[in-house]
């Protein structure tokens, strides 16, 4: 079920008790070959698997979020953590006047704002919310060999990207760089790349996409 489908009364009754599921992204620097969309049309396809779902609401994607590391570059937009924590909190507010069993946030951007700030939410809103990163599910991808590295613009959402939307990979412009260790200080490379999006492949992308799915729908079903 897609919760922007319905009219505010079928809301009430079509929510109540049921998991909303929102796929949480940004508008977000991505290197030279990846467009701003990124983390927010990752998050949205891997999703859409439950519009047919009776038990979760899919709620629509959420194309900005607290920004840190990025924030400094040209086209990333976005609140930075402190505005974010009010502006999240009145979200899952209303989200809570539909009377849900759980709010789950599935973050394309999996950042540590995302994170401390969630885990401060879940207290407030009595262990009501919960979330899945893809951070941490990139992690277990290359540990399971799908990809070779890990990285923000990197191997992985390059070859998401190729599989969900190649018209917008400019793989012509990709280069490998990295994040110095102490980035907060010194700022991130150049290009805004930490990884290597040069060993992206669409096949790659297409056992990603499944990984990701499977990794949500276990979590929900634990719910």
């Amino acid at each position: 079920m897609k919760l922007d489908e319905m009219s505010w009364d079928e809301a009430i009754v079509k929510c109540k008790n049921k998991i909303i599921l929102v796929p949480h992204g940004s508008t977000e620097e991505h290197g030279y070959h990846l467009p701003l969309k990124t983390d927010a049309l990752v998050a949205e396809k891997i999703c859409e698997i439950f519009y047919d779902s009776k038990g979760v609401v899919v709620a629509p994607v959420m194309n900005y979020t607290g920004l840190k590391a990025t924030k400094q570059m040209p086209g990333t937009v976005g609140p930075n953590p402190a505005e974010y924590e009010p502006w999240l909190r009145a979200i899952i507010s209303d989200f809570m006047k539909l009377k849900p069993k759980k709010v789950f946030f599935f973050l394309g951007h999996d950042g540590s704002t995302q994170r401390r700030i969630l885990d401060k939410m879940k207290e407030e809103f009595e262990d009501k919310i919960k979330y899945l990163g893809a951070s941490s599910i990139d992690k277990e991808a290359h540990e399971a060999g799908i990809t070779e590295s890990v990285g923000h613009a990197g191997e992985g959402e390059t070859s998401l990207m190729l599989y969900l939307d190649s018209e917008c990979v400019k793989m012509k412009k990709a280069i490998d760089e990295k994040w110095p260790e102490n980035y907060n200080e010194l700022g991130i490379s150049k290009s805004g790349i930490n990884g290597k999006p040069t060993m992206a492949t669409v096949e790659k992308g297409k056992k990603l996409l499944e990984f990701y799915r499977q990794k949500l729908k276990k979590a929900l079903q634990s719910l």
